[in-house]
């Protein structure tokens, strides 16, 4: 511990600073370039506790921002979500009494049927993830320019938690504001934290105010995480990503109809705006036993970890299956498959076997 202490203290030049350090400025500067890479943009980062509280803060420092007319207020967002997302927004809702409004991700004109209703004077926040969890779809960014014309002020944020800067970068696009997990590859796996960037200074600056008001700290150890697994981000995440969809091609060649994978490659959006030979780590596996079946299967296997999240080195089934919202027989499982998997074909036998074919 005293060694650790003793680390952390010399980064940050031998002071200590609540809201702070040469840690976080460091961190900010390297999010800040992988996220200008490619676009004119210049950006302005926050760090916060976590990707949650980075989504959070956000739209409530827009709501305040227009708080004298929160009447016109509202929130659009995506219908495939993370599923704290969702439960942020309309807790968000009740409390600052906007008004919120789901879209169909697979459906642009969704989002025109929404705006159509709203008066023109109205402020819009426009959320949506990247690529979506779970399912993996695509928002079209070319439809971004006709949203705006529609009302008075519109704010485009996007959670780029699945793809990471390193997959693709949404400020190559009309965005405001994306939102980043720094839980999963950025940190390896190894803490709970998260980053806004935004082209707006007034954005940053303002909540970076706020979280040191209220008393929100960055542990310099967690920021340090980072430092020293951002050398390696880019190998980690291409290695993932090679061996999730050799994994794929293995379990699909012998699935005898007894599961079906979802994976965004074959997307259209996903060939149109992102359009890169890597792609998330993860896939869903949808198997013909009802939920229960499912996680008591799970509970009582030890051949592939059963826990949340996802970045580090060993695979991970997601311990939050999900029932098919269209047949509770069926349920959906999130597979993660780490850099460090070593042998796909024993990998492959194991879930072969856990999924009974």
């Amino acid at each position: 511990m005293e060694n650790l202490i003793n680390k952390g203290c010399t980064v940050l030049d031998d002071r200590y600073c609540r809201s702070f350090s040469k840690l976080q400025e460091s961190v900010l500067k390297n999010f800040q370039e992988l996220y200008s890479q490619g676009t004119n943009k210049q950006l302005w980062g926050v760090l916060t506790t976590s990707g949650m509280q980075a989504i959070y803060n956000v739209i409530d420092h827009i709501i305040n921002k227009h708080v004298k007319m929160i009447d016109k207020i509202h929130v659009l967002y995506a219908s495939d979500l993370y599923c704290d997302t969702e439960r942020t927004i309309k807790y968000i809702q009740r409390n600052r009494n906007i008004k919120i409004h789901k879209f169909n991700i697979t459906n642009s004109q969704s989002v025109s049927n929404i705006l159509n209703k709203l008066e023109k004077n109205s402020f819009v926040v426009l959320f949506f993830e990247s690529v979506s969890n779970p399912y993996g779809h695509v928002f079209d960014f070319a439809q971004i320019r006709h949203y705006r014309k529609s009302v008075r002020k519109m704010y485009i944020v996007v959670d780029n938690t699945w793809m990471s800067g390193v997959l693709f970068n949404p400020f190559k696009f009309d965005v405001d504001i994306v939102v980043n997990s720094t839980s999963k590859y950025y940190s390896n796996g190894k803490h709970i934290g998260g980053v806004i960037l935004s082209t707006i200074k007034q954005i940053a600056n303002t909540i970076i105010f706020e979280n040191r008001i209220i008393g929100t700290h960055i542990s310099p150890f967690n920021l340090q995480q980072i430092l020293d697994n951002w050398e390696t981000l880019p190998s980690r995440i291409q290695q993932s990503s090679i061996k999730t969809k050799k994994l794929i091609a293995k379990l699909k060649s012998k699935s005898k109809s007894k599961f079906e994978i979802t994976y965004p490659f074959g997307n259209e959006l996903y060939k149109k705006y992102i359009n890169t030979e890597y792609g998330p780590s993860l896939f869903l596996v949808r198997i013909n036993k009802n939920i229960k079946v499912v996680k008591k299967m799970m509970m009582n296997q030890d051949l592939v970890s059963y826990s949340t999240s996802y970045g580090t080195p060993y695979t991970k089934i997601d311990s939050y299956p999900f029932s098919d919202p269209n047949d509770n027989s069926k349920t959906f499982l999130r597979l993660y498959v780490g850099y460090d998997e070593e042998d796909l074909d024993l990998l492959n036998k194991k879930l072969l076997g856990l999924f009974k074919c």
